[in-house]
């Protein structure tokens, strides 16, 4: 087993410089200030914060989680980073390669690369791998672009653009003339926005350019909830603990946004449905937001249990309560199921990523549970890789009923209200396999992102390797040495696990191997054993994953903390995975005992014998 490197930094508001280093269990865990902690953010620039240490529940936005630093994990707070920024000038603009030329471009890499390898092959997990995966994405991490600037970046004619143009607009993706797939149509440029950061929409001059986290770093299920307490409050009833539904056809949903008319939702023209979550990204398509409408309903399910079993209760204490169940239930899936198909279950319990009832989580104040940049900007990317084509609506009796293109309906939910759709996707992601994790993304959103947006069609693969170039993400060679893996030095060492065509188009395309972006690099590699993701990206997911779970106060089964659950209600949530959420929501008469395998696989659960399991006598209160 690799040795897995965990770069902890630890900064204070007040200041410290006393650094330690402890290692458990083989995981080497380092402490301290290192430097790109971002201290220059947390002693100049942010808020200052007031504590109640005796406080149940999260705060919406995370403050207060640690109360030595309560500013760590809490939303527009910087993203750490692991290495220095790779910047040219140090400040901002992109990396060169080695010998000082422009980086090969990202549209004319994944032509070059990952073209060929797009196609579809089913896999033995189902659809909801990839899906909670986004979902877990959406509670941890929004890397917003920045807005300002010109409407569209792309009016700007591509050879005009450089580093004098608007910042937001510097890195648009260059559609070469031969593209086989856009070629033919003219395109010349796929729409490309820089991220926001602390200097440029901040109001902090950090160097270099630091990109801000608007999500809480927390498993929180703040996609649901919410990253502050305006838009919290926006969608709550105050009322019961409820949050607010609009009824369609006698069916619970999110609330619909109030468009006074307007047919725009999140970009896309002529559209009749958009809704409204914690989260911005609600109607990014079917599978986002199928999982937003089953746990606003999930939530209101529970609220009302706990009502019946404390009539007492104001509407506060059931809706904390009814959201602290919930982010501790995602939480658990996370690292009891999720997890250790991602990275491996021996390699997840090996490293504290594995939750068991035999060793509960040991909080650590010492660790910043604050996102890297090289997990959002690039390893928390490579499982785009399961992401499959089609979703299935799929009826009562298992037959296809129709099928729907990712692109093609991403801001675009009107299917989902009618004629039981909703459960139709749902058991349509429940029973059919998912994608196999190739070293690619598939065709679609390769190549037709946004379809029928205002934007045009885009490339995700070429978005994503550009994003980390924006955010300053330090080449995949880089990463391995920090991650402790065998050295590369050159295109031939590449040979020991990469095939030979691809060593020979990496050697086309970069300058030298140490050039190599840490997506490509990352999604060429092999999975490791028992794991869906190569060796570079498990590392990188480890630390960040390692740092959420034990540097989060209110973790699920963390002890002697106000407000820890009783041994009782951790031994029922334990009880509980997405099955009940789906059970409980949908019209679904049947999910399997393991949920990420599709039916073909795995042992069928009737819902009415699991569901006696969601039993919450736990929580009653008695005077």
């Amino acid at each position: 087993m690799l040795n897995l490197v965990v770069w902890l930094c630890v900064i204070s508001i007040l200041g410290t410089s006393k650094s330690y280093i402890t290692e458990t269990n083989d995981l080497m865990v380092y402490y301290g200030d290192g430097p790109h902690s971002n201290s220059i953010y947390y002693n100049q620039c942010a808020p200052e914060v007031t504590c109640d240490r005796n406080a149940i529940y999260r705060t919406i936005n995370g403050e207060c989680n640690n109360l030595r630093n309560p500013l760590w994990g809490s939303s527009d707070t910087p993203y750490i980073r692991l290495l220095e920024a790779a910047y040219n000038d140090g400040d901002h603009e992109v990396r060169r390669q080695m010998d000082g030329s422009m980086l090969p471009r990202p549209r004319k890499i994944q032509l070059l690369l990952f073209l060929e390898k797009s196609r579809d092959f089913l896999d033995s997990n189902n659809y909801h791998l990839s899906q909670f995966g986004q979902w877990l994405t959406h509670d941890m991490s929004l890397l917003s672009p920045d807005f300002g600037g010109p409407k569209k970046c792309c009016d700007i004619p591509i050879e005009e653009i450089n580093n004098n143009s608007p910042y937001q607009c510097q890195l648009v993706i260059e559609v070469p003339t031969n593209d086989p797939v856009h070629g033919c149509n003219g395109q010349t440029c796929m729409e490309f926005r820089r991220a926001m950061t602390a200097a440029h929409n901040f109001s902090c001059p950090v160097i270099p350019q630091t990109p801000m986290n608007q999500a809480t770093s927390f498993i929180d299920s703040s996609q649901l909830y919410g990253h502050k307490l305006a838009k919290a409050n926006s969608i709550r009833t105050f009322v019961g603990g409820r949050l607010i539904t609009d009824i369609i056809d006698e069916n619970e949903f999110c609330p619909l946004k109030k468009r006074n008319g307007s047919l725009l939702c999140n970009g896309r023209d002529n559209v009749g449905i958009c809704f409204e979550a914690g989260d911005p990204r609600i109607n990014q398509h079917f599978g986002i937001t199928s999982y937003t409408i089953m746990f606003t309903r999930f939530h209101n399910i529970v609220t009302e249990m706990l009502e019946q079993i404390n009539p007492h209760w104001s509407d506060e204490v059931l809706y904390q309560e009814t959201r602290k169940f919930v982010g501790a239930l995602n939480q658990i899936i996370a690292y009891q199921r999720y997890l250790p198909i991602l990275l491996g279950k021996s390699y997840a319990k090996r490293y504290g990523l594995y939750l068991s009832e035999f060793k509960k989580t040991k909080y650590n104040p010492l660790l910043i549970p604050q996102l890297s940049v090289e997990f959002a900007g690039g390893a928390f990317r490579v499982p785009h890789n399961v992401v499959a084509s089609l979703y299935n609506y799929i009826g009562k009796n298992y037959e296809i009923l129709d099928s729907a293109r990712l692109n093609e309906f991403m801001s675009f939910s009107d299917p989902l209200v009618k004629c039981s759709n909703l459960d139709n996707i749902v058991r349509g992601m429940t029973v059919t396999p998912g994608r196999y994790f190739a070293p690619s993304y598939n065709y679609l959103i390769s190549n037709f992102m946004f379809h029928g947006h205002n934007t045009g069609d885009q490339d995700l693969l070429a978005v994503d390797i550009q994003r980390g170039r924006d955010v300053g993400v330090p080449p995949y060679i880089k990463i391995r040495e920090w991650c402790g893996l065998p050295p590369i030095d050159s295109f031939e060492d590449l040979l020991n696990f990469l095939p030979f065509e691809d060593v020979e188009t990496l050697r086309e395309l970069y300058a030298t191997v140490h050039d190599i972006d840490l997506l490509v690099g990352a999604l060429l590699e092999p999975p490791v054993d028992g794991g869906t993701v190569g060796p570079t990206a498990q590392c990188i997911l480890a630390d960040v994953f390692y740092r959420t779970r034990f540097g989060d106060r209110f973790f699920c089964d963390v002890e002697d903390q106000p407000g820890s659950f009783s041994q009782e209600q951790l031994d029922t949530l334990r009880n509980l995975d997405l099955g009940h959420v789906i059970c409980a929501t949908t019209e679904m008469d049947e999910v399997p005992f393991d949920i990420f395998d599709p039916t073909m696989y795995s042992q069928m659960v009737k819902c009415q014998d699991i569901l006696v399991k969601l039993d919450l006598s736990a929580w009653k209160e008695f005077p």
